[in-house]
This record gives C-alpha cells, sequence and structure tokens, in this order.
C-alpha cells in the first residue's frame, strides 16, 4: 500500500512539472515608451514587433526575446534611444545582434558570480553612485538628467549592482588565471621603456619599383654623409620628407606601440647615437637616430607591485576573452536573427 502512494506521489510531482507553465517572460506594455519604440523599429526589423516573443539569442540557460531586448535598450538608453529609428535596416540589425550579445553575455557571467555566491553590499553601490552624483554636479541635477533622458534611478541601481557583482567575479577569475613568473617581472623591469629619436624620412608612398630604388639609394648617400660627419638634424632639415625636419628629424620621447612596428623594432634596439641602416614602413624610408633610452633607475623591490600589476592587466584581456569563448560554448550560445 505505501510502495502505491510512493508511486502514484511520483507520478504526481512527474505530471507537475510537465504540465506547469513556464515562467513568464517580459511583455511590453501598450502605450509605454518600449511598445512605441518596438513598433518603430519593427518597421525596419520585423522580428522586434512587441508581443512576438521572438527569441533573438537562445542558450541553455537564458534566452534573450525582442521585447526584453527592446525593455533593456530603453532602460539603458532612455528617450535616446529613438535614434535607432533612423538607422537603416542592416545598421539597426548589426546594434541589435551586438547589444543583444552583450546582454547575454553580461546575464551568463551574472549566473556564474551569482553561483559562486558573489554579492555587492548596497554600501558599495552607493558609493558608486554618490560618486555619479558628484560627477554631475549634485543629486538635484543627477535627478533632472535621468528624469530628462527617461531613465529610472531603480534601473540604474541594478546595472550598478549587477556590473559591480560581475566586475567581482571577473577579479575573481582574473586572480586565479593570471600568475606572473618572476623571469617575466624582471625582463620588464630592465626593458626599455622609452626612447628619444630623430628620424630622416623620404616617402615613397605612390612611386613605383624604379622610383623607389632612387629614393633609397639617394637616403643611402645621405646615410653615408653623416656617417663621415655631417649633422644628422641638419641634414633631416634639409632632405626629411616628414613635417619633423624642420626640427632636425626629433620625434620627441615615444613608448612601445606608437610607432609602425617595423620603426619601433630598430628604435628599441639601437644603441644611443647610432644611425640605422635604413628602415622600410609604410611611409617610406627611414634612417634613425636614437639620442636617449629611459631604463627603470628605482630598485625592483620598491617597483615590484606596479610592474607585477601592469603585466596581470596587459593579460586580463586575453583572459577575459578565453572566458567567453568557454562561456558561450557551455551555454550553448546561438544567435538566431
Amino acid at each position: 500500500m505505501k510502495k502505491r502512494i510512493l508511486v502514484l506521489l511520483v507520478l504526481l510531482m512527474l505530471l507537475i512539472s510537465f504540465c506547469s507553465k513556464p515562467e513568464p517572460t517580459l511583455k511590453l506594455e501598450v502605450g509605454t515608451p518600449e511598445y512605441d519604440l518596438a513598433i518603430q523599429l519593427s518597421e525596419k526589423l520585423s522580428y522586434l514587433k512587441p508581443g512576438t516573443d521572438s527569441v533573438l539569442i537562445s542558450t541553455d540557460k537564458y534566452n534573450l526575446t525582442s521585447d526584453e531586448f527592446i525593455n533593456k535598450v530603453y532602460s539603458t538608453f532612455g528617450t535616446n534611444c529613438t535614434q535607432l529609428a533612423t538607422f537603416n535596416a542592416p545598421k539597426l540589425e548589426k546594434f541589435v545582434k551586438e547589444f543583444g550579445e552583450k546582454m547575454v553575455i553580461d546575464k551568463l557571467l551574472l549566473l556564474k558570480a551569482e553561483k559562486e555566491k558573489i554579492t555587492v553590499t548596497e554600501v558599495e553601490v552607493d558609493s558608486i553612485m554618490d560618486l555619479q552624483i558628484t560627477q554631475l554636479g549634485g543629486k538635484e541635477k543627477y535627478e533632472e538628467q535621468l528624469k530628462s533622458n527617461g531613465i529610472l534611478l531603480e534601473n540604474v541601481k541594478q546595472e550598478i549592482t549587477a556590473g559591480m557583482t560581475v566586475n567581482k567575479y571577473l577579479e575573481k577569475v582574473f586572480d586565479s588565471k593570471i600568475e606572473i613568473p618572476e623571469e617575466d617581472i624582471n625582463k620588464s623591469y630592465n626593458e626599455v621603456k622609452k626612447v628619444k629619436a630623430s628620424h630622416i624620412l623620404l616617402k615613397t608612398d605612390g612611386l613605383n619599383s624604379d622610383e623607389k630604388k632612387v629614393e633609397y639609394e639617394k637616403l643611402m648617400n645621405i646615410r653615408e654623409k653623416i656617417l663621415a660627419g655631417e649633422d644628422f638634424a641638419k641634414a633631416a632639415t634639409e632632405f626629411s620628407d616628414c613635417p619633423s625636419g624642420k626640427n632636425g628629424g626629433d620625434l620627441g620621447e615615444f613608448t612601445r606601440g606608437q610607432m609602425v612596428k617595423p620603426f619601433e623594432e630598430v628604435a628599441f634596439s639601437l644603441p644611443v647615437d647610432e644611425i640605422s641602416d635604413i628602415v622600410e614602413t609604410q611611409f617610406g624610408y627611414h634612417i634613425i637616430k636614437v639620442t636617449q633610452r629611459n631604463q627603470e633607475t628605482r630598485p625592483l623591490e620598491e617597483v615590484r607591485e606596479k610592474i607585477e600589476n601592469e603585466l596581470k592587466m596587459s593579460k586580463k584581456n586575453d583572459v577575459y576573452l578565453e572566458l567567453i569563448t568557454e562561456i558561450k560554448e557551455d551555454a550553448g550560445f546561438e544567435i538566431k536573427i
């Protein structure tokens, strides 16, 4: 008898499970700004029509519907999002895909954070809001700005809470995945941070191979005269096609990443006061003279933490992209439009 009752209870639970309605999705209400926006945009992209429950992006954990998308757009941009109505269909669809993907990724990250039991206190949220209020000139101006843009204060708080929660989760991931070996710290400490250099440029844009050869030989002759004792700055003033020529070819100080790669590689390896061989870049032919190299002079222990933080920061983007790829694959992320 007890066994029959147990079987009946199990069947009843299964019946309830199969017959229960799924969690309701957000619906835009007729007469609201969000509904009106959806109507406008659906004239160009029919799947944005309110009430259609169109799934824009699907995952195993969360599906983004058109009504949810429009609601989020309006709560984020307020009345400014009416500019979307001026977009043509391809441009609007590009925005829908990009902003929709961001929405879903943020949601998946938030679910990960919640699984890790990461929380944000009201004090932390208030501190960010206080900063925003101060930057906008006080509470009254802040509230006026939100009102004029049709943005609700409670939506701002929700966004801040979600953003801070995700950031805490990401920092936890970064801490667990990013390790900076001692050799990397030493290498960064010893490498040249900045150089000061001058150059002479002969442009080759639009020249054919024979004309480029003439410019190459011309610069070779200039280089030989400098090696024989002619003043570099004087030669740059006379011959360089770069605006820096009027300053004797002086480019000032620069760090890695500010110059095109072939130029940078030579500038950061060339000894001070030596004249480089001819370097070809997209701009033409150069000869380079490094006049100063700046390296860290403080003791390593004094700058170790700063260097380690800089190296961690440079690796965060790669770790983040790997994490997003992994999260999307695990969730069965699929753009449906």
